[in-house]
């Protein structure tokens, strides 16, 4: 059995820090933030619902945003240190060269697994590309990071 590579944990942490900033940024009211929320509301309320059930909805997704910001860290955490390994085994020592492994870590599986939800459940367009876009400066910036710290 194959032994994984050590990484440096601090580049995993930054790593997944950085997203999590790119995320707070990204879905800020400021840029995507208002964008996505009119898309979800329109994926998951029925057509007509009212504004009582609208403000419902908004009011149960603030009750758990802490918990899903925890369980996002998490899955950053592990995102960003599956990178740090693939940057080592593959001896991206760079900030280009740690961009280019998450380019294609986005490009190979997230670009288009993500599209799923665009061809089997009717998800708008717009929601693939505002989520794919993220994903891919995320994964490009925690590249760029774990590579440069390796």
């Amino acid at each position: 059995m194959a032994t994984l590579p050590s990484v440096n944990l601090v580049a995993v942490l930054g790593a997944a820090i950085a997203s999590m900033v790119i995320g707070a940024i990204w879905y800020s009211p400021n840029m995507f933030g208002k964008k996505w929320m009119k898309l979800t509301m329109k994926m998951q309320m029925p057509k007509g619902a009212s504004k009582k059930a609208i403000a419902q909805m908004k009011e149960q997704m603030q009750k758990s945003m802490m918990k899903g910001y925890a369980l996002t860290f998490v899955t950053t955490l592990i995102t960003a240190y599956v990178l740090a390994v693939l940057a080592r085994l593959i001896g991206a020592t760079t900030v280009m060269g740690g961009a280019e492994i998450g380019f294609l870590a986005w490009f190979g599986f997230v670009a288009t697994n993500s599209l799923g939800g665009y061809i089997w459940e009717n998800d708008p367009i717009d929601m693939y590309f505002l989520k794919a876009g993220f994903t891919l400066v995320s994964l490009v910036v925690m590249g760029a990071i774990v590579a440069f710290w390796i």
